[in-house]
């Protein structure tokens, strides 16, 4: 499709604005303080457009520039004054402010520079904190409007003052890092669509932040919603945006149309139908110069009469909000051959979409690629009814909108004439974001895709999914199966070894989103509504959440088991994958189905073989789990069973087929490892520990020295490979650590000479590993303590501040040693139980 634009018209000026425009900048400056513009106007009075301006004037001033709009990510969804602000608000607001500010740090440090240690720090300490928030939450923390959980008897103050004081040191560290961070310059934050959190707690942080940042002007675009920015500060300043006027009108229409056809009375009429909105006079321009360049094509005269364009206007519905949208059609009707017969469908995909880039219209269409994709978007932009979405520091990105009076306007007609069509670019439209979630591509390898939980952009993917999907599907258990695959797989990444805010937060989205479905039609199922079947999915998850045992040790008296696999068993039912049930799904479904049915097998054998290593039940289910991610050709997932099978048959004594298992495991990593340039060090250390733990149970002390020992090199390089160290990484590496000395100490008690041996035959990472000389050592082993003895024998691990910092010392210590070190993969080839025979 060529663009074949009408005319040779300019991209669109700045018309107008100009006072606005030149108070707004001289607000930007050096100052103690921050200062606070609001701007205010009806959808399509041209905010966004004033905002770019500003982007550019203070990038023209040598400004820091920040570009946030809250539609991107569903900011302050479900939301409002009923929840309270300041001392009033409720606990679920508080953790979702808490939330939002952590996504605002890590912006400011993609966009002023991930050099800037200071917000670093920053960025650090929101992690922390959310940690610290999560280990001390209970069922308190998220519970819907339809919950059913036990024990409702909830600490909610104690609760609400712990996030207040979290809250309270995250922001300190912001504003006291911010002269450093921002290199004393000026500072422009421009933040669009704040609407959608005016009424609330997280409206009230930003206005709060942003007055205390020094140097910082903070614009705050919104369209009026009956609710007033609340502040009583002299640096808060209101700029309402006004229609334009009568002159305004013709200046705009003679700039972007030209006086051949935007003389005379023109102006003056698109005035009287437009009552000066903006984007409505810009719609008419376009209007008038497809229309000229279609009579032309005719040989007609190009400009169209007075008594013309008053008839083609009297001819469209007289509610300003329907309006729009029939000028729409009035431009795409006198489009010729395939620019029509593209844009218009396009222009009803992008409506529903919301935000959207070229591989989402490729689905959406139906196109053959992301290059034909690029000719559509080209054509929008150039009829002007979609504009690039910018990115952090207000440059282009990749994601295009229709403007929001437009989108309001098409979306409203289409769900109300045609909601077949409007039910079915939804549900492509979540089918597309829910397959970007599952095939998320990250150029660190298969670590670093599974990182993409923490990954921003992930994450507006998964808010766009839930919503398309909350408007689709009238039975929702594949929607329900989509949503505890991704919780699912984030739980096993992460969850179910250390807490992991993310699954938290993920619940509290989908709880949002619940209250799409209140008006569905009913689902018959023993869950009664789809909501109410949601909210018990959602009840059973946190459950899990709040009752799961971190760390590796699970098999403690007190730990729930049974109590864990009567809630799996819950989603199991919820989502239709009971034993004999039988869902008809599309083949692309199907992987859906199987990755979650696979999912819950591996938690319910979890909740078996910790509850009792030798019921048979885990066996099973670890049974049917591999064959499920043998099917998909989940080679990363099937793995990483192998191993908890060896380890399961480690638990149960049975070391020979420990063995075994080790043996099908390593076979597997060092096949992948052929085509992948990874090494899976957490794995791969795994495996070894695996193994030594056979041979000590067997008292062959000698080689379990030098398995631990290759344990312990892995565990190591895992904390600097693909990324720099976390709370998982730190935490596994002390997990290997502590096996070792254990091992050391418990010879200790009874041989300290073979204690020695062994502690010496351990050390992973030659002489220099540890700050202790040889003759020092029994001294230290003696002493008993374990956390002295793992200080002095191994390499440290990363202190708390040097967590996600890819300049800290630690890093600097561990690429030393790593400068001539062998190959991890050449110790793989001792997980081999039978070299070169793979049948046992």
């Amino acid at each position: 499709m060529t663009d074949g634009t009408a005319g040779a018209h300019p991209a669109a000026r700045f018309i107008g604005r100009r006072a606005e425009t030149g108070r707004a900048l001289g607000l930007l400056g050096r100052a103690p303080y921050g200062s606070v513009l609001d701007v205010v106007g009806m959808h399509g009075i041209g905010k966004t457009f004033f905002l770019k301006e500003l982007v550019a004037g203070a990038r023209a001033a040598d400004a820091l520039v920040f570009y946030k709009d809250l539609a991107d990510d569903l900011t302050g969804l479900g939301f409002d004054e009923r929840h309270g602000t300041g001392p009033d608000a409720g606990l679920a607001v508080l953790v979702e402010t808490l939330v939002f500010s952590g996504k605002v740090a890590r912006g400011l440090l993609e966009a002023f520079g991930r050099s800037a240690r200071e917000l670093r720090d920053v960025v650090r300490l929101h992690s922390q904190l959310r940690a610290r928030l999560e280990e001390a939450s209970g069922n308190s923390v998220t519970l819907g409007a339809n919950s059913s959980v036990e024990s409702i008897q909830l600490r909610v103050v104690e609760d609400v003052a712990r996030v207040l004081a979290l809250q309270a040191e995250f922001d300190e560290a912001l504003v006291g890092a911010w002269r450093a961070a921002t290199g004393d310059r000026p500072v422009l934050l421009a933040i669009d669509s704040f609407e959608r959190v005016v009424d609330d707690e997280i409206g009230r942080w930003l206005l709060k932040t942003a007055l205390a940042l020094p140097n910082t002007l903070t614009v705050l675009a919104r369209t009026p919603t009956g609710h007033a920015l609340v502040s009583d500060s002299a640096h808060v300043h209101r700029e309402p945006l006004a229609p334009f006027g009568p002159t305004e009108v013709e200046e705009y229409l003679l700039e972007q149309v030209g006086p051949e056809q935007a003389d005379g009375d023109i102006p003056g009429i698109v005035y009287s139908f437009t009552h000066g909105h903006p984007g409505g006079v810009d719609l008419a321009g376009r209007y008038l110069l497809e229309q000229g360049a279609a009579r032309a094509a005719d040989g007609r005269p190009a400009r169209m009469s007075a008594a013309e364009l008053r008839r083609e206007f009297a001819r469209l519905p007289e509610r300003e909000g329907d309006r729009w949208g029939g000028m729409v059609d009035l431009i795409l009707g006198v489009l010729r051959g395939e620019r029509r017969s593209t844009l218009a469908p396009a222009v009803e995909c992008a409506a529903v979409a919301g935000r959207f880039d070229a591989p989402m219209l490729v689905d959406l269409l139906g196109l053959a690629d992301t290059e034909e994709a690029g000719r559509v978007l080209h054509g929008l932009t150039g009829l002007r009814l979609a504009w690039n979405v910018p990115d952090e520091v207000g440059e282009p990105s990749e994601w295009f909108r229709l403007h929001e009076f437009i989108r309001i306007s098409l979306t409203d007609r289409l769900r109300t004439e045609n909601p077949d069509r409007w039910l079915h670019l939804h549900d492509l439209a979540a089918r597309h974001c829910y397959d970007r979630l599952q095939n998320w591509e990250d150029d660190r390898g298969e670590y670093g895709t599974w990182h993409c939980y923490e990954n921003p952009h992930w994450q507006e993917y998964k808010q766009a999914w839930l919503h398309h999907t909350g408007q689709t599907t009238p039975d929702p258990r594949l929607t329900f199966i989509r949503f505890t695959v991704v919780f699912l797989e984030a739980f096993w990444w992460w969850g179910c070894y250390h807490p992991f805010p993310f699954n938290r937060q993920l619940i509290d989205d989908w709880e949002k989103f619940l209250g799409a479905w209140g008006t569905r039609p009913t689902w018959n199922a023993r869950g009664g509504s789809p909501k109410v079947a949601g909210q018990r999915l959602s009840d059973a998850l946190v459950f899990l959440i709040d009752h799961y045992p971190h760390g590796h040790d699970k098999s403690l008296p007190s730990q729930p088991w049974d109590a864990i696999r009567r809630k799996l068993l819950q989603v199991q039912d919820i989502c239709g994958l009971a034993p004999g049930t039988r869902l008809r799904v599309s083949e692309e479904d199907a992987v859906a189905v199987a990755r979650a049915r696979g999912l819950l097998d591996i938690f319910l054998a979890h909740t078996r073989r910790f509850a009792d290593p030798s019921d048979q039940g885990s066996s099973r289910y670890y049974d049917k789990a591999l064959a499920a991610f043998t099917a998909l050709e989940d080679h990363w997932v099937t793995e990483w069973l192998l191993f908890e099978r060896a380890d399961l048959d480690l638990e149960r004594g049975q070391l020979d087929d420990a063995l075994a298992g080790v043996d099908r495991a390593a076979r597997a990593v060092l096949e992948l490892a052929e085509t992948d340039d990874e090494w899976d060090h957490e794995l791969a250390a795994n495996l070894h520990r695996v193994r030594a733990d056979v041979l000590w149970a067997r008292g062959e002390l000698d080689p379990a020295a030098e398995a631990y020992r290759l344990a312990l090199v892995d565990a190591y390089w895992f904390q600097g490979s693909p990324h720099e160290p976390d709370a998982y990484t730190a935490r596994f590496y002390k997990e290997i650590t502590s096996r070792a000395v254990d091992r050391i100490l418990a010879l200790a008690a009874d041989d300290p000479d073979a204690a020695v041996r062994f502690a010496r035959a351990v050390r992973p990472l030659a002489v220099e590993a540890g700050g202790v000389p040889p003759e020092e050592l029994r001294g230290l082993i003696l002493a008993g303590g374990a956390e002295a003895l793992a200080d002095g024998l191994l390499p440290r691990g990363p202190t708390a501040r040097e967590l996600s910092d890819p300049q800290s010392e630690f890093l600097d210590e561990l690429r030393d040693r790593r400068e001539f070190a062998p190959d991890p993969r050449e110790n793989a080839t001792v997980l081999l139980w039978i070299p070169g025979d793979s049948s046992d």
